[in-house]
């Protein structure tokens, strides 16, 4: 059986270790047999009862929250400050999965001789992404374990830390053995998971690229559930009408927040020609009033990227909005004093919409976005379904007809009006369409990919 080390660096000091954790294969097998062999007693349980245990992780959580948002910020170099809203976020998770999340599989009645019920497929195995390590991974286990599945979790190999602090917690909850299984690893050790034939469940988040990879690993189980949740190219339109001090706060923060790290980081914006001159001024100085630096510092807005490949990305995308007419408004590039992977906030103003090419059609992950001129709402929507992402969509605008126009020819998951393109409510479905997804939405509905329907007739 292959086995190896993963040996973490601090995003923001290269020079710092931050932990070593041991992987192999054998010890993936072994998890899924482990939570093979406890699916028939935690099944077994009341919905009442598996509630119960998951308030007293909730418990656990709340006493952990200040450990796991330092665990998050050592491992991904995230602000100290969203580290928090992220460790906040997994209470949020627990509760709205007992409140609403429940009702989502409650018993169907048809009448006095039919019913409906859903049942839980046995084994899930949750593959999380290094930019919110825990937030996003729970938004999974949660709802599998309250609908009687047991579970497998390999956090990213980029936040082995995170992913290892949060088992101790589960261990802490006093969980029945088996029924939660932490297993670290490269991404070769997802793909075995996902491909296991023990594991009828997959959940994933994280790129286009790794998710088409399990697709085509599990092409030969067509009763497997792959539920993908991946990126997004995700613009902004500025209408004419729009408060463009309101959008220019907002469109900054949601560019930069996390790095640019996020499914629904603004990548593109469209404005009205009329206005995207004053748009671009009050956007800069929106942008020049964000902080980059130690991620511990509270007063830091964000911190680094996540790796040095990741800088070397941010760079090749400053040379491609370049080379295909970007004007900078925001220089961006490499910040040498630091010995981290630090990037200066950057953005390019184009004359004209370039067409398609890497820069303006893939997700780059980077904190970079390219302003583009657009005469009217049905030419910045267009646009915006140009690409093959469909995740988040944002239209600032006083007016709601031109909000609805937008809306009623948009494929986005996620449709925000005078918001930005981050951020989402817990309680309503969270998804995209296209390479964003395979419409498996996360949120509210998350607890739907957990479960199976019976129908049931009796006379």
């Amino acid at each position: 059986m292959i086995r190896g080390r993963i040996r973490l660096v601090d995003p923001a000091d290269r020079r710092r270790v931050t932990g070593t954790y041991g992987w192999s294969e054998s010890a993936a097998d072994d998890a899924v047999e482990r939570a093979r062999r406890a699916f028939a007693s935690w099944s077994g349980l009341t919905l009442a009862r598996r509630i119960e245990i998951l308030r007293r992780f909730r418990r656990v959580l709340a006493g952990r929250a200040g450990d796991l948002a330092e665990q998050i910020t050592r491992d991904t170099g995230k602000a100290i400050t969203e580290a928090r809203e992220e460790a906040a976020l997994l209470l949020s998770k627990i509760d709205i999965t007992i409140e609403h999340g429940a009702r989502e599989i409650a018993r169907i009645d048809a009448g006095p001789s039919a019913y409906g019920l859903f049942r839980p497929y046995g084994v899930a195995a949750v593959l999380g992404p290094f930019n919110f390590p825990l937030h996003l991974a729970h938004g999974h286990i949660i709802p599998a374990l309250a609908a009687g599945n047991t579970v497998v979790f390999k956090p990213s190999d980029k936040a082995c830390g995170a992913g290892a602090l949060y088992a101790r917690c589960v261990r802490a909850a006093n969980l029945p053995p088996g029924v939660f299984n932490l297993v670290q690893g490269p991404g070769s050790i997802g793909a075995r998971l996902a491909a296991h034939p023990d594991v009828p469940l997959v959940m994933f988040t994280g790129s286009y690229r790794v998710g088409r990879d399990l697709k085509r690993r599990t092409l030969n189980q067509p009763d497997k559930v792959l539920a993908l949740e991946m990126g997004g190219k995700n613009a902004a339109i500025i209408c004419a009408d729009a408060d463009l001090a309101g959008a220019a706060a907002e469109c900054a923060r949601s560019a930069y927040a996390t790095a640019g790290q996020r499914c629904t980081s603004t990548s593109r914006i469209f404005a009205h020609p009329r206005v995207i001159d004053e748009f671009c001024k009050k956007f800069s100085a929106a942008v020049r009033a964000l902080r980059v630096g130690d991620p511990r510092d509270p007063g830091v807005f964000c911190g680094p990227l996540i790796t040095e490949e990741a800088v070397r990305r941010a760079e090749i995308a400053l040379r491609e909005a370049r080379r295909l007419g970007g004007e900078p408004i925001l220089a961006g590039g490499r910040i040498v004093p630091f010995h981290g992977n630090f990037v200066a906030l950057s953005a390019h103003r184009f004359s004209t919409y370039p067409g398609a090419h890497r820069y303006t059609t893939e997700e780059l992950f980077v904190p970079e976005t390219g302003i583009y001129p657009a005469r009217d709402p049905d030419e910045a929507i267009e646009l915006a379904e140009s690409v093959d992402y469909s995740l988040a969509l944002s239209v600032f605008t006083r007016r709601r007809s031109n909000f609805d126009r937008v809306l009623a020819r948009s494929t986005h998951g996620v449709v925000n009006w005078n918001i930005g393109t981050i951020g989402a409510s817990g309680r309503l479905p969270f998804g995209g369409r296209k390479r964003s997804g395979n419409a498996r939405p996360a949120g509210l509905y998350a607890i739907r990919n957990c479960v199976y329907p019976a129908a049931v007739r009796v006379k």
